[in-house]
């Protein structure tokens, strides 16, 4: 075989593939007066003013191909996937180089290992502080060997084991999870392609179980959501009717199938939950019915300028006053905003959405209760949102009648009071009667 009849792929990956320190330079080809085209050609990286001028890879292309049979080691055929290359020589050998960016965050080279690491052999023959060089015979280390068609193919996997820190009440780890998969299929005196593959494992199932997250109600200086207000902008001052746009959202999550869900949300005058009076404004994350100015849902979605649009619940409600039960009469009190929110997971018993038809039926109603059951429920409230002076009504809430009304009012108090001296009068005349029978 005189020519080289490989393919290559893409001829970068990374714009920087090449982008190695001197002191992490692993020669390739063993020879450091190797031509630039025999350097390519396997797969390297070529600097003349370097101590190693052909050099693996940090990263890399995609090479199969078969070589001249006269090349040395690491000479026959090479297949480089990510930071990993793979090759196979005329004599017998596995030969593997692996980057360190082979995962992210970056593998730890010194936990690798094959299916038998317990022979000196089979140990890395180059490490450094980047990449790390495996050199074996492909019969050793664990591999196996399968006869198909005249052909002999040798198999082996490495894998890196992990660091498992164990606590009070879990385990946890902060290694990556590599493992990956190579042969070589000789035919009698003719070589063909190696082929590695790199087996990802798939990722954990989701675990739905209560834990900590940090959630968050802010006002809105206006119904835009444009800016918001701050610690120091409280107390807010708004007048009666003025539009309070609420939001409340997660904290310090990327996680984009977490969805915010909101149970009831309601008013109070004091800086307590469970201050009287009250007043709701949303009930099972639904606009209260029984006000007569009812809350408006806001939309968020991605025309909303947030990264996780369902990490984000807003409303909007018309402000009011409460008012003195006895005195009728308005309150110019602070009032708190309060809502009961949870962060959901979506699975198949709770898809985790909210819903607001004109009607529920009772199953939809009970299936609700029994979903926002299950949520680890957290309680938020707002700083202080005051009323303007200038507009809060003082006088008594009374009802005036019509003038005509009001007359006839006076009308009947006259009658009663002439009827009411036409009997004294004929009491007096009575008792004087009396009076007058006792003397004779």
């Amino acid at each position: 075989m005189d020519s080289f009849t490989g393919w290559r792929g893409p001829k970068n990956l990374f714009n920087e593939r090449c982008a190695v320190a001197d002191s992490e330079k692993l020669p390739c080809g063993g020879s450091s007066s190797i031509t630039w085209a025999d350097c390519e050609a396997k797969n390297c990286c070529y600097d003349l003013s370097s101590t190693s001028p052909c050099y693996y890879a940090n990263d890399g292309k995609l090479l199969w191909g078969v070589s001249e049979q006269r090349w040395l080691l690491l000479d026959i055929h090479a297949c480089l996937l990510w930071p990993v290359t793979v090759q196979c020589t005329l004599d017998g050998q596995f030969v593997v180089v692996v980057s360190e960016n082979v995962t992210f965050p970056p593998l730890d080279l010194g936990s690798i290992q094959l299916v038998d690491s317990s022979s000196p052999s089979c140990n890395p023959v180059t490490s450094l502080s980047s990449f790390v060089m495996y050199q074996f015979p492909v019969s050793a280390c664990g591999s196996t060997v399968q006869l198909a068609g005249g052909n002999v193919t040798y198999q082996n996997t490495m894998s890196a084991a992990i660091t498992v820190t164990n606590g009070p009440e879990g385990s946890i780890t902060r290694d990556s999870v590599y493992k990956l998969f190579f042969q070589c299929t000789y035919s009698g005196s003719q070589d063909v392609q190696v082929e590695a593959e790199v087996y990802t494992v798939a990722p954990p199932l989701p675990v739905v179980e209560q834990g900590p997250f940090d959630l968050e109600l802010v006002i809105a200086t206006d119904s835009t959501y444009g800016s918001y207000y701050v610690d120091a902008d409280y107390p807010v001052t708004k007048t009666l009717r003025d539009p309070v746009a609420v939001e409340v959202h997660i904290l310090n999550r990327t996680d984009p199938n977490l969805v915010l869900s909101l149970g009831d949300c309601w008013v109070t005058p004091g800086p307590s939950a469970s201050s009287q009076p009250q007043w709701s404004l949303l009930v099972n994350g639904c606009p209260y019915t029984g006000d007569n100015y009812l809350t408006s849902l806001v939309t968020v979605d991605s025309t909303s300028g947030v990264a996780y649009p369902s990490h984000y619940k807003r409303f909007v409600f018309e402000m009011f006053a409460f008012v003195d039960p006895v005195a009728q009469q308005a309150l110019a009190e602070k009032i708190f905003i309060y809502c009961v929110a949870a962060a959901c997971y979506p699975s198949p018993t709770d898809p985790c959405i909210q819903s607001c038809p004109a009607r529920r039926s009772g199953r939809a109603v009970e299936k609700l209760a029994r979903n926002a059951s299950f949520r680890k429920n957290v309680l938020l409230h707002s700083g202080p949102v005051i009323m303007e002076a200038d507009h809060v009504p003082t006088s008594r809430l009374e009802q005036k009648a019509p003038l005509h009304t009001g007359y006839l009012v006076l009308g009947a108090a006259a009658v009663m009071l002439m009827v009411v001296l036409v009997l004294a009068v004929v009491a007096m005349r009575r008792l004087n009667l009396q009076n007058v029978n006792l003397k004779s």
